[in-house]
């Protein structure tokens, strides 16, 4: 290749390299994506976890209220209240909530 053509050559090659220079993508420009791409998740599953432990704790408030004007008994207050660990659990895992909570919401008239 004649060296006028390769001078041409270089020259484009250079500008388009200086254009396209700030479309690449590097490992620090990838693992500040990936950081902020976890935090915005984290802040979603805190939001969701919050909202989930506030349903339970209003359920479990109405449960005391109920508890206490109905006067009924510890044994059957125990049976009870051990029945919504697995349904709090099922729900933080989604497995099989829908059920467990229709279950337990009619039993108690929810």
């Amino acid at each position: 290749m004649p060296r006028a053509q390769a001078e041409v050559v270089a020259r484009g090659v250079t500008t388009m390299f200086v254009h396209n220079f700030d479309a690449l993508v590097t490992k620090d420009f990838l693992d500040t994506r990936f950081r902020e791409f976890e935090t915005r998740v984290e802040m979603t599953m805190d939001k969701r976890f919050l909202e989930v432990q506030r349903r339970f704790d209003s359920l479990e408030d109405r449960l005391e209220v109920r508890f206490e004007r109905t006067g009924t008994g510890p044994s059957w207050r125990l049976s009870t209240l051990n029945q919504l660990g697995p349904l709090r659990e099922g729900m933080l895992s989604g497995v099989g909530f829908l059920a467990d909570a229709a279950r337990v919401g009619a039993q108690f008239g929810v």
